[in-house]
This record gives structure tokens, C-alpha cells and sequence, in this order.
């Protein structure tokens, strides 16, 4: 891989975003521009006819990836729009949500906020084990409880929740579920074959290799609050937002470059092997394991959906960790908490955070070589400033405190 000043660059922040992207999507980003970058829907013209056609193409694509039926997609700036849309349209005054401990700020934040203005309350479920989430939700439940936010892969350590059981469970309470498919989409292949969430929200500039900026959200339950209001290219004299979909949710002109990169991202992806970045991530958790000085809060063996591996160096910390390796090494990775305190208070390794490396399809078995051979020289060298980090081997699945609630 390369960068503008010829530097060999080992990119290992596919989990933030994913790059390079394929040559195809840049190609669709081109053409986009070149030959009809226009908004969809205000004029009925040949240019906005190709712009709406690719729209309904990666809609209809979207939900066949997924293997969804019954429903539809709508697209939004990325996953954290997708998810404020969701949380804020479903949730109203005096219910209860449930999130759970692989939640990315996307969830945590908005519901929080919620709570902090005394309109909701929430517990967190731990979802380390099935059996203990399936005794905590069923505790947690109550006649108020309107929805449960599922992270079907957290974005620390890449593995996944028991979303089937879960999601089964709370429907069958009456609780309406959404999953955050942001990690795993892209590296689980049909991961709704056995289940109908009644939400689903994702992005397309992670895994699904499409550019930033396109972000969306899949609903069987159109009953929920717009998050936003604005123009929609008819009915332009009522003062309020239309209420037939895709408009409701679709307020003014959406990113058509976006999407016209993220269908070529989608499609590019469909022809692939999932494995390789997987087989990559577990040659590089083994080579981690030999390294004394080096930390691995999650055994090898726990089952991944995102070729994720988060590492610390004892009496290290993460962000210096990853600052040197991009400065002296030219390796990216990423350090701190990755968006994510519950994980890392769940894991122990709050507030220090850890050493993320996540792996593409682009990746090779040389940037695993890299990593090992820098992070080698960084702990014989003695690189590192010394700071307190107390990391600890936790039993696994973690099941010392119940819940983090209010953190």
C-alpha cells in the first residue's frame, strides 16, 4: 500500500475504516461526478432517472445481502445518524431501553442523553455469554421496555453476541430489537436467516469498502419519529414531512456519490473470500501470544465476526503504542477505547484502552510480519513511557459484575 509520499504504508484500521478501496468503486465515484451528478427525484430527467435507479439498486442490494424480506432501507450519513434515527423515533417518555456491553457511543450516547433529560431509563445488558444475557434481560424487562440495542460484534475485540437467542427472546416480551450490524456486515455472511429484527443499522465505509459519508438503517416498523425534517422534491406546500417512506425518513438531497461508491463496494465484496482477513487476525493473535510483555484480553478461541485484535503492553499506554507505530513503522493501527468505555470497563482495561489491529481484505500475511517484528523492537528498544496500565486476565465470559449502568 501506498501513500502520496511513496512511504509503504501497513494499514491495519479496517474496523475505523477500511483502505484502500477497490478500483470499481472509485470508478463509480468518478463516473458519479463525470456523468451525472445530480440530485434523485426533483426532475424528471434522464440524469436523475440513472440517480434514483442506482438508489433503488443499492437498496434492493442492501437488503439481499442481509438476506432481509419485509421491510425497507433508508439511507442516512452513517451509522451514528442511522442509529440516533432509530433510538430517538422509537423511544418516548417514561420507556425503558436495554443497550448492551459491546455498545459503541452511536447507541450509548443518544440514550443517555435521553435518560439525562429524564425522558427514558436504561439498563446494560452483558453479553459476554448467552446464558447470562438471557437471565439479565429477562430481569431487566419491564412493561416499559420498548427496545433492545444489540452490537452484533464488538468493534474491541470482534466477537460476536448471541443476537439469535436475544433478539428471539425479547420479541417474544414485546420488546422491539435493534441490531448494529456496523462491525460484522461484510464479514458474516447472511447473518438474518433466522431472525427479523425490526431494525438493523449499519454503514457502507467499513467492511462494505464504500467511501464515508453513507450510512443506513433497515426497518419492518415505519410507526417511529422522523429525525429530521426538510425537502423531498413534491407536495413542497404542506409544512409537514410526508409520512410515506422513503421521505419520512429522507429528508433533502442524500449523498448519491455515496451510494453510487457503495454499490460498487457491495458488489465488488460479493465475488470475495470472507476468510482470508479472519486467517490473518489469528496468525497475528498467536504471534502476540508468544510476546511476554504483550496483553490479550480475549482467548484465541472465543468465536469472531470481525477480524479484530485488540492487544495491550503492561505498563504501556495504547495511544503511545499506536503513535509510534505510525510514526517510526508506517503501521496504523488504532489505540485508546475505540468509541467503546462499557467494553473496555467490562474487559478491565478501562480507562487505558488498548491496541486495535483490524484486518482486510487487502491485508497481508506481511503486515502481520510487520506488526510483530515493530512491536518487538518497540519493547526491546524501551520506546515506551511507563504508566501504571493494571491489566488483568479476566475469567471468560466475564461474569464478575452484572451491569454498567449510568457510566
Amino acid at each position: 500500500m501506498k501513500i502520496s509520499n511513496s512511504r509503504r504504508v501497513c494499514y491495519l484500521d479496517n474496523s475505523s475504516t477500511s483502505f484502500p478501496k477497490p478500483l470499481s468503486v472509485i470508478s463509480a465515484i468518478n463516473r458519479h461526478i463525470s456523468d451525472y451528478a445530480v440530485s434523485a427525484g426533483r426532475v424528471d430527467s434522464p440524469l436523475s432517472k440513472t440517480v434514483s435507479e442506482e438508489i433503488s439498486c443499492l437498496r434492493k442490494e442492501l437488503m439481499d445481502f442481509m438476506n432481509l424480506g419485509e421491510g425497507q432501507v433508508f439511507f442516512t450519513q452513517n451509522a451514528t445518524h442511522a442509529c440516533n434515527t432509530v433510538i430517538k423515533g422509537a423511544l418516548g417518555d417514561g420507556d425503558h431501553a436495554i443497550i448492551c456491553s459491546y455498545s459503541h457511543n452511536a447507541i450509548v450516547r443518544p440514550i443517555h442523553k435521553l435518560q439525562d433529560e429524564g425522558n427514558i431509563t436504561y439498563d446494560v445488558l452483558n453479553v459476554s455469554s448467552l446464558d447470562l444475557a438471557l437471565n439479565q434481560l429477562e430481569r431487566f424487562a419491564t412493561a416499559r421496555t420498548k427496545l433492545l440495542c444489540i452490537n452484533h460484534v464488538s468493534n474491541v475485540t470482534g466477537q460476536m453476541a448471541p443476537i439469535v437467542e436475544l433478539c428471539r427472546a425479547a420479541q417474544e416480551m414485546g420488546i422491539k430489537v435493534l441490531i448494529d450490524v456496523t462491525q460484522s456486515i461484510g464479514h458474516v455472511p447472511r447473518i438474518f436467516d433466522t431472525i427479523s429484527p425490526e431494525f438493523i443499522v449499519g454503514t457502507g465505509h467499513k467492511s462494505l469498502l464504500g467511501p464515508t459519508g453513507i450510512g443506513f438503517f433497515f426497518a419492518r416498523d415505519f410507526s417511529i419519529d422522523s429525525l429530521t425534517e426538510g425537502g423531498t422534491g413534491y407536495n413542497s406546500a404542506s409544512p409537514f414531512q410526508p409520512q410515506t417512506v422513503p421521505d419520512k425518513f429522507e429528508a433533502g438531497t442524500g449523498n448519491h456519490l455515496g451510494i453510487s461508491g457503495l454499490l460498487a463496494g457491495i458488489r465488488y465484496l460479493s465475488a470475495k473470500d470472507h476468510s482470508a482477513p479472519f486467517e490473518l487476525a489469528k496468525n497475528c493473535h498467536l504471534a502476540l501470544s508468544k510476546i511476554e510483555e504483550v496483553f490479550l484480553p480475549v482467548p484465541l478461541e472465543i468465536e469472531k465476526g470481525a477480524p479484530i485484535i485488540s492487544f495491550g503492553i503492561h505498563d504501556a499506554s495504547s495511544q503511545e503504542v499506536a503513535d509510534i507505530l505510525a510514526s517510526k513503522f508506517n503501521i496504523i493501527v488504532r489505540g485508546g477505547l475505540h468509541c467503546a468505555p462499557l467494553m473496555h470497563k467490562f474487559l478491565g482495561t478501562y480507562p487505558t484502552g488498548l491496541v486495535r489491529a483490524s484486518f482486510g481484505i487487502f491485508n497481508t500475511h506481511k503486515d502481520v510480519e510487520s506488526l510483530i517484528d515493530a512491536i518487538k523492537e518497540i519493547i526491546a528498544d524501551d520506546l515506551l513511557t511507563k504508566v501504571a496500565t493494571n491489566y488483568k486476565q479476566l475469567p471468560f465470559p466475564i461474569s464478575g459484575k452484572d451491569q454498567i449502568v449510568n457510566q
